[in-house]
């Protein structure tokens, strides 16, 4: 199961994701194979789509042979160059009697935004919410330990940073919630409503983020996680393995994945000075977010921004050290014991 967050108001529209794909074998207890595959994709400049659950399966014919069939394949070369592809999404996916598949999109006419799921089922995990403007769409990955888990998230999120309806905030609050579950690695601790703790869960979401974005003034989609297309099965670094152990044990390293894809996608947007605005904005919270959580050290962080400023001709101040009655934090403090980040290192991600 992946995560599919989509978003839209009168004035713009997100589809968010991660990009695990998980399959196991036929006995209980195995580790479960993971790969990636870009589950967020556009089809037009009025539509994008992300998809979940089981989308192919073996169609036996008959003396220990069987066809492998693959709905998705098969929806995608349909979608392309459709001008209508709400239409024959529906007609499509319900019914498959065969698969679990379920699809979240986003069309675009001359009336704005629109955003829904179609099910080859019951989709028992969807679920929509309305925080201010933004109508929001997801799946519940975990919803058979904890019924609202994303729900929850998403809304207490909001809350405690106060984000308003501007397209900024809602990519900063996608791009967390998605990050924030990714980060756990291959297991995570849930506690359900009764107050029970359910440990070494494990976790069906992974990879890295992709984010899609379109605009009210602009045709086109706006692809963040674009940098990515240099090798979908590593990070920015082009070296590690998006489900490495290394990146399971380091949450670090994947917050700091993500920063670069955000500066590389606001640096990308020219012929979208809106979404450009918006990024920055969304960047400047996301520092300010990963110094005050203490997910990247603040001096990491500097490096980034040095960095970025110089490449990309951005002009993001760095971070301050906070000082407590003359004193330097608990925090500050610590920053100096812990082991330094080598510079070049950091350079791979930018």
């Amino acid at each position: 199961m992946t995560l599919i967050i989509g978003c839209v108001t009168s004035e713009y529209a997100i589809l968010a994701g991660d990009t695990q794909l998980t399959f196991g074998d036929l006995q209980r207890g195995e580790n479960l194979k993971r790969e990636t595959e870009i589950k967020v994709k556009k089809y037009s400049a009025r539509f994008m789509m992300g998809i979940l659950g089981r989308w192919s399966y073996f169609y036996p014919t008959g003396d220990g042979k069987a066809t492998y069939i693959n709905y998705y394949d098969t929806l995608q070369k349909s979608l392309f160059n459709n001008e209508n592809e709400v239409g024959f999404l529906k007609e499509f996916l319900p019914g498959k009697t065969d698969v679990e598949a379920v699809a979240i999109y986003v069309s675009k006419n001359e009336q704005g935004f629109s955003i829904g799921s179609v099910s080859s089922k019951d989709d028992l995990d969807m679920a929509k919410i309305k925080i201010g403007e933004r109508d929001i769409i997801f799946n519940e990955p975990f919803c058979n330990l904890k019924e609202n888990l994303i729900t929850g998230l998403l809304v207490q999120f909001s809350e405690t940073y106060n984000l308003d309806d501007s397209l900024g905030d809602a990519i900063f609050l996608l791009n967390n919630i998605i990050l924030n579950i990714i980060s756990n690695g291959r297991e995570l601790d849930i506690r359900n409503d009764d107050g029970a703790t359910f440990f070494n869960v494990k976790n069906t979401v992974g990879g890295y983020v992709t984010i899609q974005v379109l605009t009210k003034d602009n045709h086109t989609c706006n692809c963040l996680y674009k940098p990515y297309h240099y090798d979908y099965n590593t990070l920015l670094d082009q070296t590690t393995f998006a489900f490495s152990t290394f990146a399971d044990r380091c949450k670090d390293v994947k917050y700091l994945d993500n920063l670069a894809m955000l500066i590389r996608g606001s640096a990308a947007q020219s012929n979208d000075p809106y979404l450009r605005d918006s990024l920055i904005k969304c960047i400047e919270r996301q520092l300010k977010f990963l110094a005050e959580s203490n997910l990247v050290r603040i001096y990491v962080l500097n490096d980034f921004i040095t960095l970025a400023n110089k490449k990309y001709n951005l002009n993001f101040d760095l971070l301050q050290v906070e000082e407590e009655n003359g004193l330097l934090s608990l925090g500050s403090f610590l920053e100096d014991e812990r082991d330094k980040v080598d510079l070049n290192y950091i350079k791979r991600f930018i």
